[in-house]
């Protein structure tokens, strides 16, 4: 066996190889983009309109903490949606399950209270850091 024909039976190889390599990059490709689908189609509306709408609705009126009602029925939809991926991806299912029940309880308390400016602004910003963190833990599975 000569040069050529080891560079030819190695180019053989690496071709073979590379056609193994390109078909299972595929189907996993393709798989991923099933999921995201999923993951998109169960949450695209809440996430894209509804919290949004929700968290302007949410006011400091005379001292008082009040529209907090369509963000608490928000973390109850995307309780309700999550449980299907119970049987898909149940880490994501709990993850998603307890920041909204942190939020939902985090509101509950809120509602109807009386605060300083100083404390609804605090207040505020801890829905809103509590609200990323939601986002963070969902966004990724739409890419």
């Amino acid at each position: 066996m000569d040069a050529s024909d080891i560079i030819a039976i190695i180019a053989i190889v690496v071709s073979v190889g590379s056609a193994i390599f390109q078909v299972f990059w595929e189907k996993t490709k393709e798989r991923n983009e099933e999921k995201t689908v999923l993951y998109k189609e169960a949450y695209k509306d809440i996430f894209l309109d509804e919290i949004p709408l929700a968290e302007k609705k949410i006011q400091y009126i005379q001292g008082v903490w009040e529209g907090a009602n369509d963000m608490i029925e928000c973390m109850r939809k995307i309780r309700l949606k999550s449980y299907f991926f119970k049987y898909v991806d149940d880490h994501f299912r709990e993850e998603m399950k307890n920041i909204s029940q942190n939020i939902e309880d985090f509101l509950v308390t809120l509602e109807g209270e009386k605060l300083s400016n100083e404390k609804y602004r605090d207040k505020y910003d801890e829905l809103e850091k509590k609200l990323s963190e939601l986002y963070n833990t969902v966004l990724p599975k739409f890419y």
